[in-house]
């Protein structure tokens, strides 16, 4: 597989398995320049055969590519190289650049200790960067309505609401079908006011890499599977959705303070992104509580929707003082 993806003056001399999610198995591959015997460590990531579509993939590689020459200092990962994914024995794979001396920003909180609020301005900054990179003509960057952002516009479009009626939870599918009504209209009705760029996607903190080391700096933004261009409100408000919650009914506000800061100090937010952060928020744990929902039922992990579920039900109980709190935070 190695031998498709990089120069025929290359040979590994070592790989270690990182870690692998729903759809991919990450490997560190060490391989030798074989004329300026050199070593070099890389990321190897493989794609399961059936998902995601290799179309997906090769978008999010685009994007990485796009960033990468327009704004090198984005710290992101990026392909090596070539940026076109490659078919090899029926697998997907990509050789990425490989980020030394770092740990997932879910580690460093949870193991390493270090304060939330630090990895979250850390998020805050690098995603302010990643939204003000223009998007050239020459560069194939599609729509969030084309896919990606966790299927953002197909739950806006209804497609899953048969799905998830025929999974047989009447009581999900009718809290679904509400959120579609009350929160995901704030698509359609600020399409042209809402500031439109790259968006990551999928922005939870296990995909911010921080340096570990006494200084818990940003080294790199990495996972662009779900990328594409859209609203790039719906980043922040997935990032709140996944990374700010410390119980399902508690919010680490001082950390969404944080976020909001950092963030600001390089891309302020509009009027219109302001007043809808709220929603987005709705729709952004909507969007992954549904997919955890659909993937898992009747499977003995049918129940990871829930924590999420709980999550929006405490948003919509809560809204005038979530709304309250969000303001402040967005202030500083």
């Amino acid at each position: 597989m190695l031998n498709a993806l990089v120069p025929f003056e290359h040979s590994l001399v070592s790989y270690t398995y990182l870690f692998g999610g729903l759809s991919t198995t990450t490997i560190k591959v060490t391989i030798e320049d074989a004329n300026l015997k050199i070593e070099n460590s890389f990321i190897l990531k493989i794609f399961f055969p059936n998902d995601p579509g290799i179309h997906v993939i090769q978008n999010a590689m685009n994007i990485c590519h796009m960033v990468h020459q327009q704004a090198p200092e984005v710290p992101i990962t990026c392909p090596v190289f070539s940026e076109h994914v490659r078919i090899v024995n029926g697998f997907k794979c990509i050789l990425m650049n490989y980020i030394s001396d770092s740990i997932a920003g879910d580690v460093a909180v949870e193991e390493k200790g270090i304060p939330r609020k630090i990895v979250l301005g850390a998020m805050g900054k690098v995603l302010a960067q990643l939204h003000s990179v223009k998007i050239h003509a020459e560069y194939e960057i599609p729509s969030y309505k084309s896919g990606g952002a966790v299927d953002l516009f197909q739950h806006e479009r209804g497609d899953f609401v048969e799905k998830i009626r025929k999974l047989g939870n009447a009581e999900f599918s009718k809290f679904y079908e509400q959120e579609l009504i009350e929160s995901f209209s704030i698509l359609s009705s600020n399409e042209h006011s809402l500031p439109q760029g790259i968006l990551h996607g999928d922005p939870f903190i296990d995909n911010i890499m921080i340096s570990d080391t006494p200084t818990s700096e940003l080294t790199g933004l990495v996972d662009f599977e779900d990328a594409c261009r859209g609203p790039v409100i719906f980043d922040l408000a997935s990032t709140i959705a996944g990374s700010c919650f410390l119980t399902d009914s508690e919010i680490d506000w001082e950390s969404v303070s944080v976020f909001f800061t950092e963030y600001q100090s390089i891309r302020p937010l509009t009027p219109t992104e302001t007043s809808s952060i709220y929603l987005f928020i709705r729709v952004a744990i909507m969007c992954n509580c549904a997919f955890r929902f659909m993937m898992y039922c009747g499977k003995p992990t049918s129940e990871a929707y829930r924590d999420l579920y709980l999550k929006l039900k405490y948003m919509r109980s809560e809204e005038d003082d979530i709304r309250h709190k969000l303001a402040s935070a967005i202030v500083g």
